[in-house]
């Protein structure tokens, strides 16, 4: 075989795998890159399922209020579906009381569906389910925290050890409190030190006993 036709070879070699993963995390790069949130909403006997495109920000608080308001009377069962890359911390914190406060009279479960992910500030809101559901392939993506310029959404220079103590913070307020694993939990807090992303399916979250996910999607 020539050098051209071995080259050409490894040319198409490369390509097919880029389409190959480009189908497969095209839901999930759809919404990496698009900063509109959209909620719908299914009526199921027995439940309501609310779904969550976009980032943890406004007005998804506002969103799911007005869906339960609207149809508190007529179910006991709300299922947040959610496909996320994250948001802000202030709005995370927004949403999981809102959460709270709809457990108080209602079942409120989560849910990532097949070929959605969950990332950063959306694993938060996740965990706050009373029942967390995924399908095996769904992705959860974790990483230390990062500071942002409220006007510009630009990621603000701050010295690693601050990172740090903001990180070990959000691990003991948002983590730890869902019943994750410890030793985990300790594990994934050495992997993502130093700007690391971590990603994992929801199918090893559950081999791993991580305690994120209950149950695995059929």
């Amino acid at each position: 075989m020539s050098q051209r036709q071995a080259f050409r070879l490894l040319w198409l070699g490369f390509a097919a795998c880029f389409a190959v993963l480009a189908w497969q995390f095209r839901e999930h790069l759809d919404a990496l890159w698009s900063a509109r949130g959209e909620l719908t909403v299914e009526e199921r006997p027995g439940e309501v399922i609310l779904r969550w495109r976009g980032l943890i920000e406004a007005p998804l608080a506002a969103k799911l209020d007005q869906a339960y308001d609207a149809h508190a009377a007529g179910t006991r069962r709300f299922v947040i579906a959610l496909h996320s890359p994250g948001g802000t911390l202030e709005h995370g914190r927004e949403v999981i009381a809102l959460i709270r406060r709809m457990q108080r009279t209602h079942l409120v479960d989560t849910l990532v569906e097949d070929r959605r992910a969950c990332g950063s500030m959306c694993v938060p809101v996740y965990l706050a389910g009373q029942r967390r559901t995924a399908a095996p392939q769904a992705r959860f993506m974790f990483h230390e925290v990062s500071f942002r310029d409220s006007l510009s959404g630009q990621v603000e220079s701050v010295p690693p050890e601050a990172i740090g103590r903001a990180t070990d913070q959000f691990f003991e307020r948002y983590l730890k409190p869902a019943g994750l694993d410890e030793h985990w939990l300790a594990d994934l807090r050495e992997a993502i030190r130093g700007r690391n992303v971590v990603w994992r399916t929801a199918e090893e979250l559950v081999a791993q006993r991580s305690g994120v996910v209950h149950e695995l999607e059929p």
